[in-house]
């Protein structure tokens, strides 16, 4: 979901909500599917990747909602006129 990530780019209060989303569908494929698209065929532990990236993602997203989000438009540049 690029959503998620432009979401959190613009600051978006709902940030982590979205990611968690993503966490849940990606962890669903991962379950009903028992893998990550046959990715285990071309990459030894291919949905151990998936599975690290989606709960780093998440805890990213937090880390960075929680304790480095401002106000929105609190650090855009102006140009001098």
């Amino acid at each position: 979901m690029v959503y998620a990530y432009t979401s959190l780019m613009d600051k978006h209060p709902h940030s982590v909500m979205y990611e968690m989303i993503k966490f849940i569908i990606g962890s669903a494929i991962l379950y009903m599917m028992g893998g990550w698209f046959d990715l285990d065929q071309i990459v030894a532990g291919g949905s151990y990747l998936i599975t690290i990236y989606l709960i780093g993602s998440v805890l990213a997203v937090s880390y960075i909602s929680k304790y480095d989000m401002h106000e929105p438009g609190s650090d855009m540049i102006t140009m001098p006129s």
